[in-house]
């Protein structure tokens, strides 16, 4: 195939055959070391007679702060909607979004639309974090704005539309159908900061006890803390997320145990086919070890309930038997997290 061999010929040796390259090679060889005044010529030309077909991630990064450059890629829908999410940060500091502008209408009406939050596989958990950090942007060139909020909120219409995001994208997390007792650590060090994002782990927590309360049919949500201490949090489909948060900041805080609510379920005869228990790097500290606590259920009750502990700011550490294939740990945080619980949940591996 002649456009593949000179695709080859291009990637091996630098070379470009005029008549066979494929024409996205051919772009990004004419955008290569532009000036960004050069990048916005060619994207304004190349718009206007072919199909562009370079993604943002082609430019060079000098042009990736240009604002015109961007309402081009905007404009020609170049800008895919999870990069869009990542990218909100950026377009406001540079002014491409601003109160009331033309392309934050654009961005809203993307993250209102639930065909497009589906199409993009959007999880609930990177809207998440998009909107924590987007809510420290600093709006460029609003001198008023920066004196009456501190420059720090981000524009309202795009906060709102994350937040709707956030809600809508559950829509699209499969659920497991199973009985779930999720147990929240209460402890004080679940106010640290997670690495590489903007959530503590109370924060993400209380959001991947959403994820799973808003999906599974059958839910009930405990918060606990030392000495085998649990009591229901009372969080429902009906919380929205800063509720939930309250709820979970509201408890008596104290140590970790996590076999506590194991030992709950156990004392208030619950019927679960999966415990999920987040924490962040404490794991245990209690008079029976979390995998004992779920044998001792498993035998009183006849039910093959699994166990899943997620230490989100952990480095590693061993709760479940390596012999048993119900008990999982996941050890540090990630947004397929919810996934993994899900297909653990239902006996998929």
């Amino acid at each position: 195939d002649a456009g593949v061999n000179a695709a080859i010929s291009w990637a091996v040796k630098g070379l470009v055959d005029k008549e066979n390259t494929p024409r996205v090679i051919k772009q990004l060889e004419a955008v290569k070391g532009a000036t960004p005044a050069e990048v916005e010529k060619f994207l304004n030309k190349k718009s206007d007679k072919d199909k562009l077909e370079l993604s943002w991630e082609m430019l060079p990064t000098e042009a990736l702060n240009n604002v015109r450059v961007w309402e081009i890629l905007l404009d020609a829908g170049q800008v895919p909607l999870g990069a869009l999410i990542r990218q909100l940060r950026r377009l406001t500091k540079i002014g491409v979004l601003k109160p009331l502008g033309k392309y934050t209408k654009l961005v809203v009406d993307r993250l209102n639309d639930e065909e497009e939050l589906k199409r993009a596989r959007i999880h609930p958990l990177n809207v998440l974090n998009a909107k924590r950090a987007y809510q420290g942007v600093k709006i460029e060139g609003s001198d008023y704005w920066a004196r009456t909020t501190g420059g720090n909120e981000g524009i309202p219409e795009v906060v709102s539309a994350l937040e709707e995001a956030f809600y809508k994208s559950f829509k699209f997390v499969e659920p497991a159908n199973k009985r779930t007792l999720i147990g929240i650590d209460c402890s004080a060090s679940m106010t640290q900061g997670i690495a590489g994002t903007s959530l503590t782990a109370m924060e993400a927590s209380s959001a991947l006890a959403m994820t799973t309360i808003r999906t599974e049919p059958q839910t009930h949500v405990v918060g606990f803390s030392g000495r085998g201490s649990a009591a229901p949090l009372r969080i429902t489909k009906t919380d929205n997320l800063d509720s939930a948060i309250r709820k979970v900041n509201s408890f008596n805080w104290g140590a970790t145990d996590c076999a506590a609510p194991i030992l709950y379920a156990s004392k208030n005869n619950l019927e679960v086919d999966t415990f999920l228990v987040y924490t962040d790097n404490e794991t245990y500290a209690g008079s029976i070890h979390p995998f004992e606590a779920l044998n001792q259920y498993r035998k009183a009750t006849g039910i093959d309930a699994r166990l899943i502990v997620v230490g989100m700011t952990s480095g590693g550490f061993t709760i479940a038997d390596k012999d048993d294939a119900g008990m999982l740990d996941i050890a540090g945080f990630d947004t397929a997290t919810p996934k993994i619980i899900a297909e653990f949940s239902r006996g998929s591996f």
